[in-house]
């Protein structure tokens, strides 16, 4: 079955699992784990989305206080991590964009105080706008507020930065298109002073998206490959005008925000001939287009954020950090030899060799309450080297097995740590004194699903 299919019928309610993430938690210490060899290390993040009285915010409860709890704690995190290891400094945070809900100067100025005293004074500040920082706003107040230009280059720790801004609140092709040749000029300046062999780190607000080809755009799944990049909620959407630019820098290495989607999916890791990550959000997640839930209840509690480490050898790791437990999770990414375009793991090459998902020993499908019409279920995540992405369950009248009655795919709660052990979901409305065969088989983050379903057979 394709995982792109649409489901028949809405009958699943998956299980809300997590609660509670905006409030500041108590200190927490980090182990030594970065190796002593690092020489440059920064954290970045995106779409912090700070709300103001006229637009207050996109989700229940959400606030100035909020979002103000949010930033400063992933900067506390960050400078706790970074003072446990061999290598105590952190030399830069990033924001890549939509720091605000509508760019006016009641959003600005708490974003840039709380930053700003957050902050050790020897980590510098790095930003770029986003869309929204144009809904009320303009280019020339946000630089006048957050004392830096739209688009600059500096160098860090001996490692060049460059920050683009977008001219307008555009999400398409060509939002960038006025700053093409200052770009080029400032990557071979780059180039130039780092030299060939150390990574350049580029940020702005938009992914880079492959620019339109037939192929491309007939290409299904559209989350999978297509015209994406980096994996992104709906699209695809982005700045394409940059794409032929960043091919010519295989050392680049690209974050981008925008999309809100969990960093957690090894989808956000994107290589070609340079490298491109997608940067999450400290407000709330966003997910695939259907027959994927695009709005789980705990989207409001996701919260994630890279801290970078760059070592001697240039080589790159990427830690994912997780706001609501205080903590890194499993999942890294690293880019080992940045400037070689033939050391390149989170290819298109992915979608064929990622490892398929298998059911652990003893695992099941349960049925718990049992009323006429449905009945609660849950079973056991499933076992693999990779957290598994999703899960499909199908059922079908046993007196008609060929006919599908419902179908639906249901998230494993990768983007939450810890993730819960099992999955549990609701199913209603369906015909009374009837027999049903259900299955559920996992799927992995490249549309693989595993060959050995879960089964069982009800009767309501």
């Amino acid at each position: 079955m394709r995982v792109d299919k649409l489901p028949r019928r809405d009958f699943l309610k998956t299980a809300s699992l997590f609660a509670g993430a905006a409030a500041v938690a108590p200190e927490k210490t980090f182990a030594q784990d970065s190796a002593d060899d690092v020489i440059l290390r920064f954290a970045v993040t995106c779409d912090t989305h700070f709300p103001g009285s006229f637009y207050p915010g996109f989700f229940p409860g959400n606030s100035q206080e909020t979002q103000q709890s949010r930033l400063a704690k992933a900067i506390r995190l960050a400078v706790d991590y970074a003072s446990a290891q061999p290598y105590e400094r952190l030399d830069a945070f990033a924001v890549c964009g939509d720091m605000t809900n509508r760019g006016v100067e009641e959003e600005l100025v708490p974003f840039c105080k709380t930053l700003d005293a957050a902050l050790p004074a020897e980590t510098q500040r790095v930003l770029c706008m986003g869309s929204h920082e144009y809904m009320g706003g303009s280019r020339e107040l946000w630089e006048k507020i957050c004392k830096t230009p739209g688009n600059r280059r500096r160098e860090i720790g001996g490692f060049q930065f460059i920050t683009l801004s977008p001219d307008d609140v555009c999400e398409t092709d060509g939002v960038y298109k006025n700053r093409l040749e200052w770009v080029e000029r400032e990557l071979e300046a780059a180039v130039a002073e780092g030299g060939p062999e150390r990574p350049i780190f580029f940020f702005q607000h938009y992914h880079v998206t492959r620019p339109e080809t037939p192929e491309l755009l007939a290409a299904e799944p559209q989350w999978l490959k297509g015209r994406r990049t980096t994996r992104c909620h709906k699209g695809p959407q982005g700045a394409s005008d940059l794409f032929p630019i960043f091919e010519k820098y295989p050392q680049l290495i690209d974050f981008s925000g925008h999309s809100h989607y969990p960093i957690s999916d090894p989808g956000v890791a994107w290589q070609g001939k340079f490298t491109l990550f997608g940067c999450g959000t400290l407000t709330y997640g966003k997910f695939l287009e259907p027959p994927y839930d695009t709005t789980p209840e705990d989207r409001y509690e996701y919260a994630q954020f890279y801290v970078v480490e760059v070592s001697r050898d240039f080589s790159v790791r990427l830690r994912i950090m997780d706001l609501p437990s205080e903590s890194l999770i499993a999942r890294e990414y690293r880019v080992e030899r940045p400037a070689d375009p033939t050391c390149r793991p989170y290819s298109d090459a992915r979608i064929e060799t990622f490892p398929t998902p298998v059911w652990g020993p003893g695992a099941g499908l349960w049925r718990d309450e049992r009323p006429s019409d449905g009945g609660s279920f849950r079973f056991p995540q499933a076992q693999n080297v990779e957290v598994v992405q999703s899960y499909r369950v199908v059922l079908v009248k046993k007196n008609e097995p060929e006919k599908i009655v419902a179908e639906r795919l249901l998230w494993s709660k990768f983007y939450r740590n810890p993730q819960p052990d099992k999955i549990t979901f609701s199913l209603t409305n369906l015909d009374p004194k009837t027999d049903y065969h259900m299955e559920v088989v996992p799927i992995n983050f490249f549309g693989k699903q595993g060959e050995t379903p879960l089964t069982l057979d009800f009767t309501t």
